[in-house]
């Protein structure tokens, strides 16, 4: 904790000194306003801004020679960094523009908005003040859930049908927009406290709740290879696909308690949660050893049923 003393300035006010790597790190200057909101503790927070306005975070990126991984990849970055203007340079060809906005499908609020000959403006829409990451994982959870079922009345047929897999990918693509949206909020407000004031929450709860959301978007990745794997192999599965099968409802049903634990804060459950998934991964290696041909589909399994644990584990420690 820093100690600052407190300096009296004429008979109505008093003083402290700002660490000088916070002013640095907010941007500010002699002479510029900084802005106080008492808590419902009592207690006084400074902010370098005022909450409700909205200031433009711009980055350039050169696109010139890039493939659309690499072109992909900086895009990323930049919107989980909180850029709230993206100009992207050296787009010479229509292909490119059009993988562009392929890529900006990715996320919510995030828009084109202009385009002037080799450059393309991308601009964020969405509002802090509207921000609520309890919301968000719910709606990965509601996707997720949406995926589980699908695939169990896939797989209960003889022969999985190609346009569920796609339906799969297609509510995947959906858990990846809050996921990046989770860590662009993440980023801007992990060390910034007039952020956390406008989140209504603080640092570790910022954390455990990103945290929340990293799992379950590599969950629902998990899930969406699996399903297109069991699609590829329906052959190579015949003779175990009822242990397959209820294996897979076990892991759902873990998955179903472990968002429980989270909602409720439960840690007698999220604890109960920690055992049923191990006993989960005895299964699958058991069932790996005894089909090597069918090792990816167990390293999904896998996959999904660790996420499962470290969500469990996550509820357990914030609460203990």
């Amino acid at each position: 904790m820093d100690q600052r003393k407190l300096i009296k300035l004429g008979n109505s006010s008093f003083a402290i000194a700002l660490p000088k790597d916070w002013v640095d790190k907010a941007g500010l200057k002699k002479g510029d306003n900084v802005f106080l909101e008492r808590n419902g503790s009592g207690e006084i927070i400074v902010m370098p801004s005022f909450p409700g306005i909205k200031n433009d975070k711009k980055i350039s990126i050169s696109l010139e020679n890039k493939d659309f991984k690499s072109t992909k990849r900086e895009i990323r970055a930049a919107y989980i960094r909180g850029y709230n203007v993206i100009e992207l340079k050296g787009i010479k060809d229509k292909n490119k523009k059009d993988e562009i906005k392929k890529i900006l499908k990715e996320f919510l609020s995030f828009e084109l908005t202009g385009s002037e000959g080799d450059n393309l403006l991308l601009k964020d829409f969405f509002s802090l003040e509207e921000a609520n990451l309890s919301n968000f994982i719910r709606r990965m959870d509601n996707n997720i859930r949406e995926i589980f079922d699908i695939a169990i009345e896939e797989m209960k047929k003889e022969k999985i049908n190609s346009k569920k897999v796609q339906e799969i990918e297609e509510i995947d693509q959906d858990v990846n927009k809050f996921y990046f949206l989770c860590s662009r909020i993440f980023m801007k407000g992990v060390d910034n406290p007039s952020i956390l004031t406008i989140l209504k929450t603080d640092g570790i709860r910022l954390f455990n709740d990103w945290w929340f959301a990293f799992n379950l978007e590599s969950l629902s990745d998990g899930l969406k290879y699996f399903i297109k794997k069991v699609y590829e192999k329906e052959k190579n599965i015949k003779k175990i696909r009822e242990e397959i099968y209820a294996l897979f409802l076990d892991i759902r049903e873990a998955y179903t308690k472990g968002i429980e634990a989270y909602y409720k804060e439960n840690t007698k459950l999220a604890s109960e949660i920690m055992d049923m998934t191990t006993r989960l991964r005895e299964k699958i290696i058991k069932l790996e050893k005894e089909n090597p041909l069918l090792t990816h589909i167990f390293h999904d399994l896998e996959k999904i049923r660790k996420q499962i644990y470290q969500n469990a584990k996550m509820v357990l420690y914030l609460k203990y």
